[in-house]
Protein backbone atom coordinates (compact mmCIF):
# COMPACT_ATOMS: atom_id res chain seq x y z
CA UNK A 1 0.00 0.00 0.00
CA UNK A 2 2.82 2.69 0.64
CA UNK A 3 4.57 1.82 -2.47
CA UNK A 4 1.11 2.75 -4.34
CA UNK A 5 0.88 5.76 -2.73
CA UNK A 6 4.04 6.71 -3.25
CA UNK A 7 4.19 5.91 -7.09
CA UNK A 8 0.91 7.88 -7.30
CA UNK A 9 2.69 11.05 -5.52
CA UNK A 10 5.11 10.39 -8.10
CA UNK A 11 2.91 10.75 -11.44
CA UNK A 12 1.33 14.02 -9.53
CA UNK A 13 5.16 15.92 -9.08
CA UNK A 14 6.27 14.32 -12.40
CA UNK A 15 3.39 16.20 -13.85
CA UNK A 16 3.12 19.12 -12.23
CA UNK A 17 7.24 19.59 -12.38
CA UNK A 18 6.63 19.31 -16.57
CA UNK A 19 3.72 21.18 -16.45
CA UNK A 20 5.61 24.32 -14.51
CA UNK A 21 8.38 24.25 -16.77
CA UNK A 22 6.41 24.35 -19.98
CA UNK A 23 4.73 27.34 -18.57
CA UNK A 24 7.16 29.10 -16.47
CA UNK A 25 10.04 28.29 -18.91
CA UNK A 26 8.37 28.78 -22.57
CA UNK A 27 11.58 29.79 -24.37
CA UNK A 28 13.62 27.30 -22.15
CA UNK A 29 15.43 25.22 -25.20
CA UNK A 30 16.22 22.06 -22.71
CA UNK A 31 12.54 21.43 -21.87
CA UNK A 32 12.33 18.03 -24.03
CA UNK A 33 15.45 16.77 -22.31
CA UNK A 34 14.59 17.47 -18.53
CA UNK A 35 11.24 16.23 -19.42
CA UNK A 36 12.94 12.64 -20.76
CA UNK A 37 14.92 12.72 -17.92
CA UNK A 38 12.24 13.38 -15.12
CA UNK A 39 10.13 10.57 -17.14
CA UNK A 40 13.15 7.67 -16.51
CA UNK A 41 13.44 8.66 -13.22
CA UNK A 42 10.31 8.22 -12.61
CA UNK A 43 9.89 4.86 -14.33
CA UNK A 44 13.04 3.89 -12.87
CA UNK A 45 11.76 3.88 -9.06
CA UNK A 46 8.07 2.33 -10.72
CA UNK A 47 10.70 -0.74 -11.80
CA UNK A 48 12.15 -0.99 -9.16
CA UNK A 49 9.15 -1.39 -6.68
CA UNK A 50 7.54 -3.87 -9.39
CA UNK A 51 3.75 -4.82 -9.76
CA UNK A 52 2.33 -6.30 -6.36
CA UNK A 53 -1.31 -7.34 -8.00
CA UNK A 54 -3.32 -6.99 -11.41
CA UNK A 55 -5.30 -3.36 -11.11
CA UNK A 56 -8.92 -2.96 -11.12
CA UNK A 57 -10.85 -1.49 -14.12
CA UNK A 58 -12.63 1.53 -10.87
CA UNK A 59 -8.94 2.00 -9.48
CA UNK A 60 -7.06 2.70 -13.17
CA UNK A 61 -10.44 4.72 -14.18
CA UNK A 62 -10.02 7.00 -10.89
CA UNK A 63 -6.25 7.09 -11.57
CA UNK A 64 -6.61 8.24 -14.88
CA UNK A 65 -9.54 10.76 -13.54
CA UNK A 66 -7.34 12.12 -10.97
CA UNK A 67 -4.43 12.89 -13.52
CA UNK A 68 -6.34 14.61 -15.44
CA UNK A 69 -8.20 16.82 -12.96
CA UNK A 70 -4.82 17.61 -11.37
CA UNK A 71 -3.27 18.45 -14.72
CA UNK A 72 -6.48 21.01 -15.44
CA UNK A 73 -6.65 22.58 -11.98
CA UNK A 74 -2.55 23.04 -11.55
CA UNK A 75 -2.67 24.09 -14.78
CA UNK A 76 -5.10 26.59 -14.72
CA UNK A 77 -3.80 27.74 -11.08
CA UNK A 78 -0.25 28.13 -12.87
CA UNK A 79 -1.72 30.19 -15.55
CA UNK A 80 -3.20 32.75 -13.12
CA UNK A 81 -0.12 33.15 -10.66
CA UNK A 82 2.11 33.54 -13.87
CA UNK A 83 -0.62 36.00 -15.43
CA UNK A 84 -0.60 33.53 -18.68
CA UNK A 85 -3.33 32.56 -20.64
CA UNK A 86 -5.05 29.39 -20.21
CA UNK A 87 -4.77 27.95 -23.61
CA UNK A 88 -1.23 30.23 -24.17
CA UNK A 89 0.58 26.88 -23.10
CA UNK A 90 -1.28 23.61 -25.31
CA UNK A 91 1.17 21.12 -23.58
CA UNK A 92 -1.25 20.51 -20.58
CA UNK A 93 -4.42 20.18 -23.30
CA UNK A 94 -1.91 17.56 -24.88
CA UNK A 95 -1.30 15.46 -21.54
CA UNK A 96 -5.13 15.41 -21.00
CA UNK A 97 -5.68 14.14 -24.36
CA UNK A 98 -2.77 11.26 -24.17
CA UNK A 99 -4.68 10.67 -20.63
CA UNK A 100 -7.98 9.87 -22.22
CA UNK A 101 -6.55 8.10 -25.03
CA UNK A 102 -4.45 5.49 -22.31
CA UNK A 103 -7.87 5.46 -20.52
CA UNK A 104 -10.11 4.24 -23.98
CA UNK A 105 -7.45 2.00 -24.58
CA UNK A 106 -7.48 0.55 -21.16
CA UNK A 107 -11.40 0.56 -20.80
CA UNK A 108 -11.53 -1.52 -24.26
CA UNK A 109 -8.72 -3.89 -23.06
CA UNK A 110 -10.82 -4.68 -19.95
CA UNK A 111 -13.97 -5.06 -21.76
CA UNK A 112 -12.27 -7.57 -24.76
CA UNK A 113 -10.66 -9.66 -22.01
CA UNK A 114 -13.44 -10.83 -19.73
CA UNK A 115 -12.56 -7.92 -16.91
CA UNK A 116 -8.98 -8.90 -17.08
CA UNK A 117 -5.75 -6.89 -17.84
CA UNK A 118 -3.45 -7.85 -20.77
Amino acid sequence: MKQTVLNITLCFVLIAAVVTMHDVFPDFSYRVPFTVLLALAVLYVFSKAGIQKPASYKGISLLFLSLFLFTCVYHAVLSAVTGGGLFDNSYWIFLCVIYVLAWLRMRFSFKGNSGTAL
